[in-house]
């Protein structure tokens, strides 16, 4: 239809005007559909004479009118949706950028931020948005906990804390599990050296362990062992030079060494300089 038009706009118009009132009415409607109207101008109006094809004319433009109208109005709500589409659009890649920014600060060990957006600009990005505060949230908590039981244990001495936390569980469960395994083992060897120092050998350190705490475990009840043997062998010595004058047996400590061997050596050599007086 625009061709058709501009075609018509480039027919060479004679001088002077066309008698025929219905032509000069159609140059003048095809005048404005090349100009367009001027504010407050609208398309004229056919005052001539009437006939059936003159009335099919007009009707005919009425209708071409009206589809251009709708056309144009079509095209202006197109276009303005296409602007509010590329508004969003531009919205949308904000907010990933965003978002991508604080999974990049979570990955980096930065805790402290809290990300944002306004629920009304980005409907689609804010439930996100949140989800990764929430993370923000129950991560900086966990630090938190983590921190404070790792003070109380290096720093202050005290044990028994444990991660109070509802979420990660697969973090803070083996934390909590480690926690308490420290916990029982410091306790049981505390136990077992308190005993020692009041002469109580019937105690030996009991809770599971593994590695070097392990071997930590072992030496504690080997040395408890073996001085419960020298202390038992020791009476032993003692008790039958007071009643028979003499030793039957020396004192022996299975696997003695160093220190422990020197000190059952110098028994039994006190037992026999006993038993000769």
């Amino acid at each position: 239809m625009s061709i058709n038009l501009l075609l018509l706009s480039r027919i060479e118009r004679p001088s002077r005007m066309p008698s025929d009132p219905l032509k000069t009415y159609l140059l003048a409607v095809l005048n404005v559909y090349k100009n367009g109207t001027a504010p407050g101008e609208s398309i004229p109006a056919y005052d001539g004479p009437m006939d059936p094809a003159t009335e099919e004319i007009l009707r005919s433009l009425d209708e071409m009118a009206t589809r251009m109208h709708s056309t144009e109005k079509n095209l202006k709500d197109v276009n303005e949706r296409s602007a509010a589409i590329e508004k969003e659009l531009n919205q949308l890649k904000a907010d990933v950028q965003n978002i991508e920014h604080e999974c990049r600060a979570i990955a980096s060990g930065e805790i402290t931020r809290t990300a944002f957006t306004d629920p009304v600009k980005s409907p689609i990005a804010f439930p996100l948005m949140e989800e990764v505060n929430f993370l923000l949230s129950h991560l900086r908590q966990l630090v938190t906990e983590i921190s404070r039981v790792c003070h109380e244990i290096v720093a202050e001495g005290r044990l028994g804390g444990q991660c109070l936390v509802l979420d990660f569980g697969e973090v803070h469960a083996p934390f909590n599990m480690l926690a308490a395994r420290i916990t029982s083992q410091i306790r049981s060897i505390s136990k077992v050296m308190v005993g020692l120092s009041i002469g109580d050998l019937s105690k030996q350190v009991e809770v599971e362990s593994y590695g070097e705490q392990l071997n930590l475990k072992n030496t504690l009840n080997k040395t408890v062992i073996q001085t419960r043997v020298l202390v038992k062998e020791i009476g032993r010595v003692v008790s039958e030079i007071e009643n028979q004058g003499k030793i039957t047996v020396p004192a022996h400590v299975a696997g003695a060494e160093g220190q422990w061997e020197t000190i059952i050596e110098q028994v039994n050599r006190l037992a026999q300089l006993a038993a000769k007086e």
